[in-house]
């Protein structure tokens, strides 16, 4: 079941009530909960998941407190509310917000928010958001009080513990996020690779600007120096390099931080990760990466496997529907889905088989049986580190990739982000 909420100024707050895309969510996970037995389902075993964005969402719903017993498991795929992109907005930076918003709208200057904006149009309110850049355009969740705790602690992630988690990421998930930089910048990028200096100045004006504020030049320095981004032998070489970074500061290590801080608190309920490195092709897109930097799997390429995308392209509605002129966004998915061939078959019937068994018994091993060559997938645990690795040509346990990488991003730019949301006041007014 497909749900739909609010974006934009809906999901932020700014102080009480707010948060409207993800109350949304819960209002229909609240309708799944009491009609879903109408349609021969189990109100009991309601599983939610998403991917990327639509895994922070998972991740949101699981850590707020209003949600016991709502649902029984979630499944984020590649993202969570922990990311850097995330929920980790300063009360200054959310004055920020509240102060452009209300400019946008012409509010009086000691007139809340909520009072200005509730007799605007809502056509008028995504027109005006949507004129905007995506990444400031207030569309995170914030900590309110209310949907979630008003300070972020260790106490607030570990009430996720309470629903049975299988989250993963990808094996090269800043692949896309590469294609676009090179996109924008232009000239032989594609061809020759990043620089130096300009992967220096994308991560001053965007990875560290967003993750460490107060302290943009030692993000950097602390970046170039934990991926040897200067000492690469070529541009290539190093673009590669700045790739795996984007996806584990985004990604990978705000989900093994969710895949330990589970574990740990759990109590009775089950704990799995998965590393994902099929290697599928990309569409055409214009800030798709070139052939030379593709090593992995990108963003979101599991989600096709997930639904089955060979299947569906067999199925007469399916297949009429993926010819018909659609949406831009639908047919971005759809570029994704007609890209799978037969032989993603078996890959694509594994995974759906362990997503769907852990759905229905918080188990992927069971009830219903897996290829012969497919090990157990262990439960992830702080002392063996088990992630289960998909690939078509093999699947097999391993401990978490990268793993001192993805510790030191937690124990020194995580807890900067942590100090410094924490310190960067708004102004008196």
């Amino acid at each position: 079941m497909d749900l739909h909420f609010h974006c934009s100024y809906y999901l932020i707050c700014f102080t009480g009530t707010g948060n409207f895309g993800l109350w949304d969510q819960r209002a229909a996970i609240i309708w799944v909960k009491e009609n879903i037995d109408k349609f021969g389902g189990d109100p009991e075993l309601i599983t939610i998941f998403g991917e990327s964005a639509g895994a922070g969402s998972v991740s949101s719903q699981m850590m707020s407190p209003h949600n016991t017993g709502l649902f029984r498991r979630g499944i984020p795929e590649s993202g969570s509310v922990f990311a850097s992109w995330s929920w980790h907005l300063s009360e200054n930076k959310l004055s920020d917000y509240a102060k452009s918003i209300k400019e946008q709208n012409n509010c009086a200057v000691k007139e809340s928010v909520y009072s200005c904006l509730a007799h605007v149009p809502v056509k008028e309110l995504f027109e005006k958001s949507q004129s905007r850049s995506i990444l400031t355009n207030y569309f995170h969740p914030v900590p309110d009080g209310d949907f979630f705790a008003s300070d972020i602690t260790e106490e607030s992630y570990n009430l996720s513990s309470r629903f049975d988690l299988l989250q993963g990421f990808n094996g090269q998930e800043g692949l896309s996020m590469i294609g676009f930089y090179m996109l924008m910048i232009g000239g032989s990028s594609k061809q020759d690779g990043l620089s130096f200096q300009q992967i220096r100045q994308l991560l001053t004006k965007s990875e560290c600007a967003t993750a460490t504020p107060l302290s943009i030049e030692l993000c950097v320095d602390f970046y170039v120096d934990l991926y040897d981004l200067e000492s690469a032998t070529d541009d290539r070489e190093r673009t590669e390099k700045y790739s795996y970074l984007l996806g584990e500061l985004n990604f990978n290590a705000d989900t093994v931080k969710h895949l330990t801080d589970h574990s740990n608190a759990a109590t009775g309920t089950s704990t799995y990760g998965y590393h994902y490195t099929h290697r599928s092709k990309i569409p055409k897109l214009p800030y798709a990466p070139p052939d030379w930097l593709v090593k992995s799997a990108d963003h979101f390429t599991e989600a096709p496997f997930v639904f089955g995308a060979w299947q569906m392209q067999n199925y007469n509605v399916l297949k009429e529907y993926m010819e018909e002129s659609i949406s831009i966004g639908d047919n971005f998915v759809l570029d994704f889905w007609k890209l799978a061939s037969e032989s993603d078959v078996n890959l694509s019937n594994t995974v759906m088989t362990m997503w769907s068994n852990f759905a229905k018994s918080g188990n992927p091993n069971q009830p219903l049986a897996l290829p012969a060559d497919v090990p157990e997938w262990p439960q992830f645990n702080t002392e063996t580190n088990n992630f289960l690795d998909l690939n078509k040509d093999n699947i097999s346990v391993i401990t978490t990739p990268h793993k001192e990488r993805l510790e030191k991003i937690q124990s020194v730019l995580f807890e900067a982000r942590r100090l410094q949301v924490l310190a960067d006041k708004a102004p008196v007014s």
